[in-house]
Order: C-alpha cells, then structure tokens, then sequence
C-alpha cells in the first residue's frame, strides 16, 4: 500500500504539475498572439482618425473600426400610395465585403428586382427571407462604408429597386 501510494506521489509530481506548466504556457502563448492583433487594428485606427491623408491607414482604419463594432440595424419599411415601399437600414460589414444585408421587414418582399438608378450599378436583387443579395457594387458605386443608413425604394408595380445613401456613419455600437 505504501509503496503504490509513493508510486501515484512520484507520478503526480513528474506527471501532473509538468501538464500543469504546459497548459498553462500553452494559454499565455495564445493570449500573447491576440495582442499585438489589436495593437495593430488600435493603430490602424489612430492614424486614420488622426487625418494623416494616407488612404491606406484610413481603409485599415475603416476595416478595424467595423471589425471592432456591432451596427444595429434598426431597420424600418414605410409603404407609399405610388407602390413604392421605402426600406431603410444601417449598412453592416457584410454589405461592404458580400453585398448582402438583413432583409428584417423588407422579407415580405420576397423575389427577384432590378436594381436602377443614377449611381447604381444595374443588377438584380434578390430578396429571401432572412437577406437582401446583390448590393456589392452599388455600395462600392455610392461609398458606403459600414455604419451608412440606407434606402431601398421597391416599386412593387414595375419590380424595380433604387438604393441610395441616406446619411454617413450613425449608430455604432462598441
């Protein structure tokens, strides 16, 4: 008895506090690798909001900043007598980089539109049930960046819809 009891000390000492050290090495060495990430968005972010000029450290900047955020939605839809349906909503990340938002109250819509306008690139929109495909290069054409309130004018009579950028960055939430 004496001796198996001596055998589990022994084993708990060469066995279980090496294990101990190693997790514990292993959790700081991936906290550690998180940190110089956010130094680097952190930094990204003051050179942009500083107003250095540099186009390249105010995109990183943006990228960083809408990263960091979460964009409410807080979308609305509003119907007119002239069959149009006004649906407006915040611009999100997914917009910038997949040219698809939450559809919210607008999935009621459902179906494919023709995208039109002045500063639109024509396309196609698709509605579903949960998102609104087919916005990519009508938010790069109007520069809008995460944050942006935006208008979507379905008319229901000719299956069109009109995007247009209402107001710049509202709304962000850290």
């Amino acid at each position: 008895m004496e001796t198996a009891l001596a055998i589990l000390m022994v084993l708990g000492i060469f066995v279980g506090v090496p294990a101990l050290i190693g997790l514990i090495v292993v959790g700081v060495v991936i906290w550690s690798d998180r940190l110089p990430r956010r130094a680097e968005r952190a930094k990204a972010m003051e050179a942009a909001a500083e107003g250095l000029g540099d186009e390249l450290a105010e995109t990183h900047g943006e990228r960083a900043q809408s990263q960091l955020t979460q964009i409410p939605a807080n979308s609305t839809i509003k119907p007119h007598s002239e069959g149009v349906i006004e649906f407006e909503t915040n611009a999100s990340t997914r917009l910038i980089y997949d040219g698809v938002i939450a559809s919210g109250p607008a999935s009621s819509l459902k179906g494919v539109w023709t995208l039109v306008g002045n500063d639109t690139y024509p396309g196609k929109l698709v509605v579903d049930e949960n998102f609104i495909h087919g916005l990519l290069q009508a938010s790069k054409n109007l520069g809008i960046v995460p944050g942006d309130r935006i208008r979507i004018d379905f008319n229901t009579w000719t299956r069109e819809a009109k995007i247009t950028k209402v107001s710049k960055v509202v709304g962000m939430v850290t």
